[in-house]
């Protein structure tokens, strides 16, 4: 990983401070998920700066922290989900690729964003949606620069620029695109929280994590698209986005789907329940 993600900063001429932001503000949003590891931990960019490194360009808070812990999602129809409480969240689409390589299993920079590419090309034509579709994201942070490659790969912005992309409070809670509302595994430790979080967003369950007296909600918004809006009472905020970056092994099946570690979904409103 510190080699592909050094590989990718000297291409797009980028310098590893400006990953600050991303690790400040995840945990920044951490202090509102009180499950998080790091809750009541604030971390501030001169921690992140002066923090010792663990494997160039990775300092310690580039790096997830193991914890024990799990999750289960429940999937069932639609048609059984309308009966169930509590209220459901609806899978519109995801994308399931994988990119491998041989050589020792250590991924390149090519291997993660071609398997993220690949699995992005899938999310969005099951889902019918696309990046600007996406109001809040939810990418796989085991390492800070999975999330640069997801934002690249999923086409959120330009290969090269995601590092800029994050600045400016773009990814705050009230920001363009929320990143990784409930603190990423960063802020959370490594586990599959992210889609147990945002299932009980869109379920309209637990506390809202998102701008108080912003405007609008953005995620609980019913996104307008009367092309595919039914007379059902099934309407859901718009799209969230799961990511995680693909990589790494010689033996993917044809087609490169099956499990892997390339994994996208987005949970929106309306997508032919």
């Amino acid at each position: 990983m510190a080699v592909a993600y050094t590989r990718w900063l000297e291409r797009h001429n980028q310098n590893r401070e400006k990953m600050a932001t991303l690790a400040v503000t995840q945990r920044r949003h951490t202090q509102h998920n009180p499950h998080a590891y790091f809750y009541g931990t604030p971390l501030t960019r001169e921690d992140y700066l002066n923090s010792r490194m663990v494997a160039y360009p990775f300092c310690l808070f580039d790096c997830d922290i193991p914890v024990q812990g799990a999750v289960a999602i429940v999937l069932t129809t639609a048609d059984r989900a309308r009966d169930l409480k509590p209220r459901p969240a609806y899978l519109a689409g995801y994308g399931q690729r994988l990119h491998f390589e041989v050589a020792g299993r250590i991924g390149s920079l090519s291997s993660y964003m071609e398997g993220g590419s690949s699995s992005a090309k899938l999310t969005w034509e099951r889902s019918g949606f696309g990046p600007k579709d996406v109001d809040v994201a939810q990418i796989y942070d085991g390492f800070s620069a999975s999330v640069i490659y997801g934002l690249e790969s999923y086409g959120f912005c330009k290969e090269g620029e995601a590092l800029d992309f994050i600045q400016d409070g773009r990814i705050e809670l009230d920001g363009e695109l929320p990143l990784n509302t409930f603190g990423g595994s960063l802020g959370t430790g490594t586990h599959p929280r992210p889609l147990a979080h945002h299932r009980r967003r869109l379920a309209g369950l637990g506390p809202r994590r998102l701008a108080p007296g912003q405007g609008r909600q953005r995620l609980l918004r019913r996104r307008q698209r009367p092309d595919r809006d039914r007379d059902d009472v099934h309407l859901r905020p718009r799209s969230v986005l799961r990511v995680g970056s693909g990589q790494r092994g010689s033996d993917a099946p044809s087609g490169g789907e099956g499990i892997n570690e390339a994994r996208g979904a987005t949970f929106p409103t309306d997508r032919d329940l």
